[in-house]
């Protein structure tokens, strides 16, 4: 029984998600308590004479109407209907508008109870956003000017009377300080909810470049010993062979040094991230450089590969030419 009780008043961000229809569902189920205790308040109104007996109707007329509201939301929500932000504006002006009516009915501005529509100010700035907001601010003021204008005094609160100029000014007061306090205390925490997913997202990012920086130094630690042996072995053979081949054995010899410095550099530091910061960048200007780059590198190497042949053809004419006739 306590942990139903507890699942009525689970916030809406922790299993539903942020979401409309999330936000929607906790309040159709504070609403479903909310109705059973305005049902248990009728004998103690009346004992008290904070209600008389011939508004009773009425007042169960009124809670009736918003339980019956709050099983078609609640049948409809389960149908995974998509929620809107003014949809859930209107869903807590119909909460409101109905806690304004019952306390008319009872006593008005002088019912004890009045401070429930300060709690929903800040259910309000809690819920809402922008212009959805500030319209259920505004109908929350013209709900408690209701109250003060027509709301019926019972004989139990007839010696207990405030001056309305007094009463109205202050309660207008206080909703307005609850609900600038709530919006600010909203924004905060969605600003700090978006900052803790950005940095559990930068998390994520960083840890799967660890992993990949520990594959690559598993990787160059396979490598390594086939390349130390294929090095040892070019270099005996070189002392087998003849001139011709001295410069094909270089050649070989500097891709095979190239090859493990590359290695060590993925078993080094480039890819430990600990020091490592994520950045925003362009992705068009990133390619161009990359490109610009690649181009650079390829010339170079082209130069270097027509060298080589050059070398290579002047090696051979001079060993031919020093070969007896």
């Amino acid at each position: 029984m306590r942990n139903r009780v507890l699942a009525l008043l689970e916030p809406p961000h922790s299993r539903l998600g942020d979401s409309e229809a999330a936000k929607l569902g906790w309040l159709v189920r504070l609403r479903w308590i909310a109705l059973c205790a305005q049902g248990l308040s009728i004998l103690p109104a009346l004992r008290f004479d904070l209600l008389e007996r011939d508004r009773v109707p009425v007042f169960l007329a009124v809670v009736g109407a918003l339980a019956l509201l709050n099983a078609i939301t609640w049948r409809q929500l389960r149908g995974g209907r998509e929620v809107s932000p003014v949809e859930l504006g209107a869903q807590l002006f119909a909460d409101i508008a109905a806690l304004s009516a019952l306390l008319a009915l009872s006593g008005g501005a002088w019912n004890p109870l009045v401070p429930l529509l300060f709690f929903h100010a800040g259910l309000g700035a809690l819920l809402l956003e922008g212009r959805v907001s500030l319209a259920f601010f505004w109908s929350l003021v013209a709900c408690l000017a209701f109250v003060q204008a027509f709301g019926h005094v019972p004989p139990g609160l007839a010696d207990a009377r405030v001056a309305p100029a007094v009463l109205f000014p202050a309660q207008f007061l206080v909703v307005g300080v609850f609900w600038l306090f709530t919006t600010w205390l909203s924004h905060t925490l969605s600003a700090l909810q978006a900052q803790v997913h950005a940095r559990r997202e930068e998390r994520g990012r960083i840890d799967r470049l660890r992993a990949v920086g520990a594959l690559a130094a598993g990787l160059s630690h396979e490598f390594a010993t086939p390349l130390n042996t294929a090095m040892l072995k070019l270099e005996r053979l070189g002392r087998k062979i003849d001139v011709d081949a001295e410069s094909t054995l270089a050649e070989a010899r500097e891709a095979l040094a190239r090859c493990g410095d590359i290695l060590r550099q993925m078993a080094g530091s480039q890819l430990r991230p600990d020091g490592l910061r994520l950045e925003v960048a362009d992705v068009a200007d990133l390619g161009s450089r990359s490109a610009r780059v690649c181009a650079a590198r390829s010339r170079r190497c082209r130069c270097a590969s027509g060298a080589n042949a050059g070398r290579r053809s002047w090696s051979s004419r001079r060993s031919r030419s020093r070969r007896p006739c």
